[in-house]
């Protein structure tokens, strides 16, 4: 099932992140590309998880309903986006290695946050979205 799929994403996207947050804990024991490149790896999997969360947010079973459930669905659905939003714009400011040696401290800094959000995300659908879609 789509959803057992999605819940099995989060678990990897909140590994990789926890990975990822306690390097930078522990001032890059294996350097800043390492911090980068899981990065990337994390990037590569968000997209696969946006891409089929958001096909199944907009299936037929959504369609042309004003219920309670349906906004929520909606209101989840605007806050997914706007997340990815911030996730390609964290990608493009921090895309080239360079920029990252440039500014180390803020790239990790910037990081944080980005993973910060993400769990927020990921436990907010846990507890609220995917109840609903089980219902759908």
């Amino acid at each position: 099932m789509i959803i057992q799929f999605l819940l099995e994403q989060h678990k990897d996207l909140l590994a990789l992140a926890d990975k990822i947050s306690k390097d930078i804990r522990m001032n890059c024991p294996h350097g800043i590309e390492a911090v980068r490149s899981g990065v990337c790896e994390l990037s590569g999997k968000f997209q696969v998880f946006f891409t089929m969360a958001e096909h199944e947010l907009s299936n037929d079973n959504f369609k042309d309903d004003e219920s309670p459930k349906q906004l929520d669905i909606a209101r989840m659905k605007k806050e997914m986006t706007k997340f990815a939003e911030q996730f390609s714009a964290y990608n493009e400011r921090w895309g080239a290695l360079s920029d990252v040696y440039a500014e180390e401290q803020r790239f990790l800094n910037d990081t944080v946050i980005l993973f910060e959000n993400l769990t927020l995300r990921l436990k907010s659908q846990e507890e609220d979205l995917y109840p609903l879609l089980k219902k759908a």
